[in-house]
């Protein structure tokens, strides 16, 4: 069209993709668990060197899908995305 211009078009890094291993189709749609303060996640259980890969804000709902007691676990949030976070961030919905 004329007198409009197209925006530049940027390639995003790989890093700034979610792995397709990460996302539970469909997403659920009832949460056990929310968060009680602001708490990073990462796709793969962390370890020392474990560079964050996102966060959630507090009161974001999420389902628990796994947790064999240790100081993290596996949620799953409303969009499907399926992370560890720590265990303690985590308060039970009654």
């Amino acid at each position: 069209m004329e007198g409009f211009k197209s925006p530049e078009m940027i390639a995003l890094p790989e890093s700034a993709t979610i792995p397709g291993t990460k996302l539970i189709s469909p997403p659920p749609n009832q949460f056990t668990h929310v968060l009680v303060q602001r708490a990073v996640y990462h796709f793969a259980m962390p370890n020392a060197e474990s560079a964050d890969d996102g966060e959630f804000e507090k009161g974001t709902q999420v389902l628990l899908v796994r947790h064999e007691s240790g100081a993290h676990c596996y949620v799953a949030d409303a969009q499907g995305l399926y992370v560890a976070l720590e265990f303690s961030a985590l308060q039970r919905i009654v």
